[in-house]
């Protein structure tokens, strides 16, 4: 097993910020040197935003909790996914930002 990890930082969605880690192997990708066995970024961050799109109002710990598990669901290479959603300020805190981190593996 070859173990990979993908970062994408600063996704946007709605005035929230998101951060995305995802642990893989990519023995297959790195064995073919093919695209096609690779694991598509442009996907990854897709599927973090659609999840994040339909739960306006939720607390920032219940989308990242959706995200980590959509991630996990829609990609089956991937071993752990961590999600961080920072919320400008947020309803019913009295701060600037709210940040929270879910980590999920399998």
């Amino acid at each position: 097993m070859i173990d990979g990890v993908i970062e994408i930082r600063g996704l946007r969605c709605d005035g929230i910020r998101i951060d995305v880690w995802v642990r893989a192997d990519v023995s297959r990708a790195a064995a073919s040197d093919d695209l096609a066995d690779a694991i598509d970024i442009a996907l990854l961050a897709s599927v973090t935003r659609a999840t994040v799109n339909v739960l306006p109002g939720v607390p920032a710990g219940r989308m990242a909790a959706q995200a980590a598990r959509a991630l996990l669901t829609r990609f089956p290479d991937v071993t752990e996914s961590r999600v961080r959603i920072t919320v400008r300020r947020p309803v019913g805190v009295h701060a600037d930002a709210e940040t929270v981190e879910v980590v999920l593996c399998r």
